[in-house]
């Protein structure tokens, strides 16, 4: 790999608010100036609310999956739990599926789209966890809460049984180390 060239960042000049739906979403249009004195009339930005994507892992080795409907794949999915950062991720854990976790690995945060935002990432790890209650997450979707082994989970993914992109990341991340630097944090 070559050396690394210095490039500037663009600038944003103007923002105009298309669409305004608290806390869902926003939608703005930009004029950005780029370095080199061009300026783009309408550069979008979709504003959704960042969120958490769980990989939780119970003392016997199994991962917590949710089979669920999600309606912009128009079908059921399964899905790792998860919201907003590690309160919220915490909380999610337990709402989703009934179980706590004794361990927290962050793996980081992910933009979603690089040009038009559409959201945040934050994935997490938890470890060690067990069942404190039945779950009561309060969503539309009638969902499934299964424990099941990792090698069950690669061939859902095969048959295409997790429809949604940043699951199958936080699947790679999690299982993959080299892939992230994971990052302890509090316990329990």
């Amino acid at each position: 790999m070559g050396e690394k060239m210095k490039l500037e960042n663009w600038k944003t000049v103007e923002s105009r608010t298309l669409l305004s739906a608290p806390p869902y979403l926003s939608v703005c249009a930009e004029r950005v100036a780029l370095p080199d004195g061009r300026e783009v009339e309408d550069f979008y930005q979709i504003d959704l609310a960042p969120f958490v994507c769980l990989f939780a892992k119970t003392d016997d080795g199994k991962v917590l999956v949710i089979h669920q409907y999600k309606h912009d794949v128009r079908q059921v999915s399964l899905t790792f739990p998860g919201k907003t950062p590690l309160e919220a991720a915490r909380r999610e854990l337990r709402e989703e599926t009934g179980f706590e976790a004794g361990r927290w690995l962050s793996l980081g945060d992910y933009v979603i789209n690089a040009n038009q935002g559409c959201g945040a990432a934050h994935f997490f790890v938890g470890k060690n966890c067990r069942q404190v209650c039945q779950p009561d997450s309060g969503d539309l979707e009638d969902m499934q809460v299964m424990a099941i082994h990792r090698d069950e989970i690669m061939v859902a993914a095969k048959r295409g049984e997790f429809r949604l992109l940043n699951q199958i990341a936080l699947f790679s991340l999690a299982t993959h180390p080299d892939f992230s630097a994971a990052i302890a944090v509090q316990s329990g």
